[in-house]
């Protein structure tokens, strides 16, 4: 048959498993049974069909019987031949912020397609929430856990100290502030910041070049960086823009020329957007080669 139920016009789901009581017939009533066949002039058809009554009767007589469906959920054959997958084989990461703060914690394969299995998504912690210095948090129960004898870390912070590419995030652009045609500087897109290794070097010419770095902070917070300013035929300066383009730090932005020392600046930064700005601009005198802002 085709898992109707008895003596009733519905149709079970096919999926569920039930253990059904089914009431003795009375005497003289006639008993339903449905089924659909492929061919109805084949006689391996009904000579199936005849025994399939059969059983139906013998069932009906024991008052009792369970039905007993076995079904596959909705994986193709390859997801049901992958291995579980491991704490090893995944990490957690949260999803962006909602409107209202809110975030999700999920979990990210390091290689798709080689293990299925991995944790459901959670709710996650709020995006205001951090650990202090010192502490990490720890993503499979979302808590803030101690770092470990040897190791550190700047909370909510982020330190960048390896200048072999420029790092995500930030933006290198030249510029050429007069605009002006005859110059044989006119051309000033390959007058960026260049990354060094340990470091990053502004440009050298009397183009202005511009390194961008943008951050949305969920609580108030600061920037500091070490730099080598050196040779005053360069401008150089340093400033903080909010979202609409406004300067958000009160200090000045003109940086002071350090000689063969490196300084560090610092500078508040304010709760939500901030883009920090490093700016530097040539005005050479003769042919000699100016010596490059270092951060």
């Amino acid at each position: 048959g085709d898992g109707s139920e008895v003596g009733s016009d519905r149709h079970s789901h096919i999926g569920s498993a039930s253990r059904s009581r089914v009431p003795s017939p009375s005497p003289g009533a006639t008993v339903h049974w449905y089924t659909s066949v492929l061919s109805t002039d084949s006689e391996d058809r009904m000579a199936s069909l005849s025994q399939n009554r059969a059983l139906l009767n013998a069932l009906l007589l024991s008052r009792h019987f369970f039905v007993l469906l076995l079904f596959a959920p909705g994986v193709t054959a390859q997801e049901r031949q992958l291995p579980m997958c491991k704490e090893s084989d995944y990490h957690f990461e949260y999803t962006e912020c909602d409107s209202l703060g809110s975030r999700w914690r999920v979990a990210v394969p390091h290689t798709p397609g080689i293990c299925t299995g991995v944790p459901d998504p959670i709710k996650g912690t709020q995006c205001s929430f951090s650990c202090k210095a010192g502490e990490y948090l720890e993503m499979k129960e979302q808590s803030c856990v101690k770092c470990a004898s040897g190791t550190y870390s700047l909370g909510t912070g982020v330190r960048i100290d390896e200048w072999d590419v420029l790092p995500p995030g930030f933006v290198s652009v030249g510029t050429d502030m007069e605009m002006d045609l005859g110059s044989k500087h006119s051309n000033c897109s390959n007058s960026t910041w260049t990354p060094k290794g340990d470091y990053i070097a502004s440009n050298t010419d009397e183009c202005t070049s511009t390194l961008s770095y943008a951050v949305n902070l969920k609580q108030t917070g600061s920037v500091s960086f070490e730099y080598l300013y050196p040779d005053n035929s360069i401008f150089f300066e340093f400033y903080v823009q909010n979202d609409q383009c406004q300067s958000t730090d009160t200090q000045t932005r003109w940086m002071k020329s350090t000689d063969t020392e490196w300084e560090i600046h610092f500078v508040q930064l304010s709760r939500g957007s901030n883009v920090l700005y490093w700016k530097t601009t040539g005005f050479l005198m003769g042919n000699t080669a100016a010596k490059p802002v270092l951060v």
